[in-house]
């Protein structure tokens, strides 16, 4: 990655003792220093980070089983969407101390909630450098803001997709030209037809997507070591009925919702 200053850095980088007694922990943290995404499917587990990945696939409103309905999610309740990120990180000048980064905010989004600031904290525990502290918190704050989700009924050829597969959706009904969506759930039920959760994705949210004017070094204060939270999503198996899903606020994966 170039800085703002010229200078170039490892996109992503982490530091630490690894206690192996606690390896759910180690992932976490490392995902959360990398906006990775971990992903099992039939058994084998991805990590996905970086970069959306382009489209494996593009769909119209003729892909869609029109027997079936489609859900859609467009308006979460504004508790769930933030406009800014604060946090810390391990900072090895500071004998490795958690300090504070710049805090990252959306200025559109700003000023849509009238300038009044709605922040989350982000600890990054394993991440050792203070730019690469804000390009994660940058791309949190950007990823927090694609709000479009759906669950929509697709042939049993959609059986292949896995979780985070992306795809590209022209819809006349919906007014999408090549909108790109990140899947979740991949669900074949016993009619063959799949039901596909999905979220929007914009692929300009990379932290890896422009250089932006982040500073090399920025003050701030010491900060308390929190845990992060879980990055996973799962591909269900056969279902019954139309699989009931939910948006993870914290986590930002999509699971199924208990029966």
């Amino acid at each position: 990655m170039t800085l703002a200053n010229g200078s170039t850095e490892k996109r992503y980088r982490v530091g630490t003792e690894i206690n192996l007694s606690e390896p759910l922990t180690v992932i976490e943290r490392i995902l959360s220093a990398c906006n990775g995404r971990l992903v099992e499917s039939g058994g084998i587990y991805k990590v996905y980070t970086g970069a959306i990945p382009a489209a494996v696939v593009s769909i119209t409103d003729d892909d869609i089983v029109i027997s079936q309905g489609v859900s859609g999610d467009m308006f979460p309740g504004r508790e769930s969407v933030y406009n800014s990120v604060t946090g810390s990180y391990c900072e090895p000048e500071n004998g490795g101390q958690m300090k504070a980064f710049k805090r990252r905010t959306n200025a559109d989004q700003l000023a849509a909630d009238n300038g009044q600031i709605r922040a989350i904290e982000m600890t990054l525990d394993y991440c050792r450098s203070n730019t690469q502290a804000q390009r994660v918190a940058r791309f949190a704050v950007n990823d927090n803001l694609r709000l479009v989700k759906h669950v929509i009924p697709l042939p049993a050829w959609a059986r292949k997709l896995e979780p985070r597969d992306v795809i590209d959706w022209n819809s006349t009904r919906l007014g999408y030209v090549n909108k790109k969506f990140i899947a979740g759930d991949v669900t074949l039920c016993n009619d063959g037809i799949v039901w596909l959760a999905i979220r929007e994705a914009n692929p300009n949210d990379s932290d890896s997507a422009s250089r932006s004017a982040i500073p090399a070094r920025c003050c701030g204060r010491s900060s308390r070591s929190m845990s992060g939270e879980s990055l996973q999503e799962s591909c269900s198996p056969a279902c019954i009925s139309p699989p009931k899903t939910r948006w993870c606020a914290t986590c930002k994966a999509l699971r199924a919702s208990p029966s």
